[in-house]
């Protein structure tokens, strides 16, 4: 599946890799979905030998120059709260989220932990 979003050109959804370099030595990656305007990365990795030069930023500050290039007028870092979405980004929207449980013993199991969940973080 990886191989066929990177090669498709597809303008409703296509696969772009974008790789840092050391010299000859790929340091950090990000493959992302593009669809029409919007580029939404999936999957990031980064050598962490070489963490203390921080090459996710530097990989995100590439991206973030190229994709302007190329059209991309929103980045959509999904779903979380991690570190580096709320330094890059720029506005939010709210999401929705939901499952289908195959049987009523994961629909079960579902509900008593998110009540647990629910009852400890009031606490």
């Amino acid at each position: 599946m990886v191989d066929e979003l990177a090669a498709s050109e597809n303008e409703d959804c296509s696969g772009v890799t974008s790789v840092l370099y050391a010299g000859s030595k790929p340091i950090s990656i990000v493959l992302s979905l593009k669809s029409g305007h919007i580029l939404a990365p999936w999957m990031l990795a980064y050598d962490p030998e070489f963490s203390h030069f921080s090459p996710g930023t530097i990989e995100w500050i590439a991206l973030f120059e190229e994709a302007t290039a190329r059209g991309v007028e929103i980045v959509d870092f999904g779903y979380g709260d991690k570190r580096y979405k709320q330094r890059f980004g720029t506005g939010s929207y709210m999401v929705g989220a939901g499952a289908v449980w195959a049987s009523r013993l994961e629909s079960g199991t579902r509900s008593a932990y998110r009540s647990v969940r629910f009852r400890d973080k009031q606490r």
